[in-house]
C-alpha cells in the first residue's frame, strides 16, 4: 500500500536556489504520470482502457468532446450484389470531459533552517508535491469511473439486487469474475477488451479485501498455477494479482470502498473495464512556480496542472465499465 506522504513538513522549510523552473515543470510531469498507478492502462489511442485528449492544449476552451464511434452492424453484401446504395451509415456518439485547475504549494521556513541541515530541501518539497500530483490523479480517474453506475454495467455480489443488501460474507469469486466478463461481452454496444498479440482481455481492479478473499477461491489458486500469460510482457500484466476466464486482475488499495452495505457492511467496489473505460483531458501540463518572501529570505514553490476525467457513457449508460459490488469487510 502506498504511503502518504506529509507535505506538511515542508510547510516551513529552506531552498536551494540553482534550479530552472521550466525543467522542473517537466520533470515533475514526467515522474507523476510515470508513477501514476493507471500509467500501464492509460495512452492516446481508442484502444487504451484511460485514452488521453490533449486537444485543449492547442484552443481555448473547458471541455473537450470525445466521439465514441459504434461498431458496424450491418450483414454487407455477398458475391455479385450490388454494394452500391447498400452502404451502411457510421454512428457516432460523444461525451464531454470538463477540465479544470489543480495546485498545491509549499512554503520553506527560511535561510537559517537550510543552514541547519543538509537535507536538500527543495528536492523533498518537489517529492511531496509530485506525490501528491500522482495521487490527486489516480482519485479523480477513480472518483470518474465509479461515480454514478448504470444499472446495466452492475453487478451484486451473491444474490443481492441492491449495494444496501450486500453482508460481510458475499464475497468476490471466480464465478462473480465471470459474470462481470460475460456482461461485458453481451453489453449493445459491446465493451471492447485490449487486444494483446491476437488474445481479448478485459482489466479488472479489486481491492486489498476483495483480493484477500479472492484467494481463497479454489477455483483461483487452480488457475493461478497454470497462468501462461504470467510471461507476457504487455504493461497491462506487470504487477497483476492474476488472469481468469480473460480477466487479467489488479490488486489496487485506491479503490472505493464504502459502509453503505447491510446494516452498514463495507463494499467495495470492483472495476471490470475494457478500451476507452475513461477519458483523460489534459489542457496544460505540470507548471512550476517560485516566489520569495520577507526579502527573500523565504521561498515557496508550487505545482499545477489543468486536466479532468470522465468515464465514458454513451445513452445514459456506462460505456466500458461494469461495477461488481461485494463484501470488502476488514480483518
Amino acid at each position: 500500500m502506498r504511503k502518504g506522504f506529509d507535505l506538511q513538513l515542508f510547510a516551513d522549510t529552506t531552498l536551494p536556489a540553482d534550479l530552472v523552473q521550466k525543467a522542473w515543470s517537466k520533470q515533475l510531469w514526467k515522474e507523476a504520470e510515470r508513477d501514476n498507478f493507471f500509467a500501464k492502462f492509460t495512452g492516446d489511442s481508442q484502444e487504451s482502457i484511460i485514452q488521453i485528449k490533449n486537444d485543449l492544449k492547442k484552443e481555448a476552451g473547458d471541455q473537450i468532446t470525445v466521439p465514441l464511434v459504434m461498431r458496424l452492424t450491418g450483414a454487407g453484401v455477398t458475391g455479385d450484389d450490388t454494394l452500391e446504395g447498400n452502404e451502411e451509415a457510421l454512428q457516432f456518439y460523444d461525451f464531454k470531459v470538463k477540465v479544470d485547475q489543480i495546485r498545491h504549494a509549499v512554503r520553506l521556513k527560511g535561510k537559517m533552517e537550510e543552514q541547519k541541515t543538509a537535507l536538500n530541501l527543495r528536492q523533498a518539497a518537489k517529492d511531496g508535491l509530485k506525490l501528491w500530483m500522482t495521487e490527486k490523479q489516480e482519485k479523480m480517474i477513480v472518483n470518474a469511473l465509479t461515480a454514478t453506475p448504470s444499472d446495466d454495467k452492475t453487478i451484486y455480489a451473491g444474490s443481492r439486487t441492491a449495494e444496501n443488501e450486500i453482508t460481510a460474507s458475499d464475497l468476490l469469486t471466480t464465478d462473480l469474475i465471470s459474470v462481470a466478463a460475460r456482461k461485458a461481452k453481451t453489453a449493445e454496444p459491446k465493451v471492447r477488451p485490449v487486444n494483446i498479440k491476437g488474445k481479448k482481455y478485459y482489466v479488472m481492479l479489486v481491492d486489498n479485501y476483495q483480493a484477500r478473499d479472492l484467494k481463497k477461491d479454489e477455483k483461483w489458486r487452480d488457475a493461478q498455477k497454470y497462468c501462461a500469460e504470467r510471461g507476457e510482457d504487455n504493461p497491462i500484466f506487470s504487477g497483476m494479482l492474476g488472469v481468469y476466464d480473460g480477466v487479467v486482475l489488479h490488486e489496487y488499495d485506491g479503490l472505493k470502498r464504502t459502509a453503505t452495505g447491510a446494516s452498514g457492511a463495507k463494499v467495495g467496489h470492483a472495476l471490470l473495464l475494457g478500451c476507452q473505460a475513461g477519458v483523460k483531458g489534459v489542457a496544460q501540463e505540470t507548471d512550476w512556480n517560485e516566489e520569495t518572501f520577507d526579502y527573500k529570505n523565504k521561498v515557496g514553490f508550487a505545482t499545477g496542472a489543468i486536466l479532468g476525467v470522465a468515464k465514458s457513457v454513451f445513452n445514459e449508460s456506462d460505456f466500458a465499465v461494469v461495477q461488481v459490488m461485494t463484501s470488502s469487510a476488514d480483518d
